[in-house]
């Protein structure tokens, strides 16, 4: 996935403590947890259907094998 989904994830809610309005708060929530999703969801079509499944396999075969 985009390697930028979790900082956007954790600046969403982190600019909850900034001495703003509540307005602009509400914004830049929007705003940054928009960019997260849409971070998280372009990954995933990327990798698409069948490379997820790849990938979940490989994380149950490793987890067998620890």
């Amino acid at each position: 996935m985009c390697e930028m989904t979790l900082p956007f994830y954790i600046l969403s809610f982190a600019q909850m403590v900034l001495p703003i309005s509540a307005a602009a708060k509400g914004v830049l929530w929007t705003i940054l947890f928009g960019l997260a999703k849409t971070c998280q969801y372009g990954g995933l079509t990327i990798l698409g259907v069948e490379g997820y499944n790849r990938l979940k396999n490989w994380f149950k075969h490793r987890k067998k094998s620890d």
